[in-house]
């Protein structure tokens, strides 16, 4: 309906056409109608090239189209228009990682990092962390996500910490993997339905069968390689309820036993220094 009223209202609004045009192109986007969104944002800016919200919309459709060319070229007008704008930054990082430009991602996303009031843009650092995860930069994303959690705020905590923990799983640090899941999975979950929502829970439901994944492994690392089977010792519930990424049903505890707790840890002065390097080793493994 809203749509549909906003070509007349061009006639009358205070901002003029360009204004209408700006509304009727944020609205197509978020019914992620993208190639009508970038014909009415394209109006926009054609009108008034002085609108940074319109020039950042635009990139947003272009990019959601695949050209992700066009929507940085749109991100660069809105920045040049408001070098302030954190969510120009933000969205321009994205596009520069999907596109595999690594270093002009880092430096989007770094100038997104903090907002022109001084808060801190969380999902900047989750980006960023991210991207460096998915180069295999484990120790790397490690760093970003200590100092955005060390911020103390809750909004995007889960997802945080899940991504920490993945990355310490993936570079063996099962103890420190563990912690993580952890906190994940107890965290107050998100109460909102929508997509972020549904995403934070999935990450706490996932955060259930990694811990168990990486316990798992570390306790049956002294065996034989010929004889270490993920797949044949895990009940098929199991990964079932893992693939599908949903919650541990009262049906799957029936049939899978919890693995057990990592034993405590030793103190460093309790032995030699080669069984302290040894049991580092282990450790880390």
């Amino acid at each position: 309906k809203l749509l549909g009223e906003l070509p007349g209202a061009a006639d009358v609004a205070g901002g003029g056409p360009a204004d209408c045009y700006a509304e009727r192109g944020m609205l197509y986007h978020k019914q992620r109608d993208y190639r009508k969104a970038v014909r009415e944002l394209a109006k926009a800016t054609q009108l008034d090239q002085s609108n940074a919200q319109a020039w950042n919309y635009l990139g947003l459709a272009r990019v959601s189209m695949g050209d992700i060319r066009e929507g940085c070229a749109a991100y660069e007008r809105a920045i040049a228009l408001q070098p302030s704008m954190k969510e120009a930054w933000l969205n321009l990082g994205q596009a520069l990682k999907e596109e595999g430009a690594v270093k002009d991602a880092e430096r989007a996303l770094t100038q997104a990092m903090t907002t022109a009031d001084g808060g801190v843009c969380l999902a900047a650092y989750r980006l960023l962390a991210t991207m460096r995860q998915g180069q295999g930069r484990q120790a790397d994303a490690i760093k970003v996500l200590d100092k955005a959690l060390g911020f103390k705020r809750e909004d995007q905590r889960v997802e945080l910490l899940y991504l920490r923990a993945i990355c310490y799983h993936a570079l063996g640090y099962a103890r420190q993997a563990v912690a993580d899941y952890e906190a994940c999975m107890n965290c107050q979950p998100r109460q909102d339905e929508g997509p972020a929502g549904e995403e934070s829970r999935m990450f706490q439901f996932l955060s259930f069968y990694q811990r168990e994944i990486s316990l798992f492994t570390a306790h049956n690392l002294d065996r034989r390689a010929a004889d270490f089977c993920l797949d044949s010792q895990l009940t098929p519930l199991f990964k079932e309820c893992w693939c599908k990424k949903g919650a541990p049903s009262q049906e799957l505890f029936t049939t899978y036993k919890l693995q057990p707790a990592l034993p405590p840890q030793r103190s460093s002065n309790s032995s030699s220094s080669s069984s302290n390097s040894a049991s580092s080793d282990a450790q880390q493994v």
